[in-house]
């Protein structure tokens, strides 16, 4: 498990809060459910885009994480530049 920091308003945080009392979850739990809500495939489209993904990242698997993040960003960039130059 992996440890991270998360910002709310005194509203979201007041919200959060009354829903770990009443359904007997911590904020922790709650915060995880939505992770794992919001990142669930929505469509086709993007069931398939996050399979070719996965099918992208195992042929890098003895690369780092960081090193795929890295190759990941740079890819993104070059995408932009590519998109700024069309125009």
């Amino acid at each position: 498990m992996k440890k991270t920091t998360v910002y709310l308003n005194d509203e979201e945080f007041k919200l959060l809060k009354k829903k770990a009392f009443l359904s007997n979850q911590s904020i922790a739990e709650l915060i995880r459910k939505g992770v794992r809500l919001i990142c669930t495939p929505s469509s086709p489209k993007e069931m398939e885009i996050l399979a070719a993904l996965e099918n992208i990242r195992s042929k890098f698997e003895n690369l780092p994480e960081r090193d795929i993040e890295e190759l990941v960003t740079e890819a993104k960039r070059a995408g932009r530049r590519a998109s700024k130059s069309r125009h």
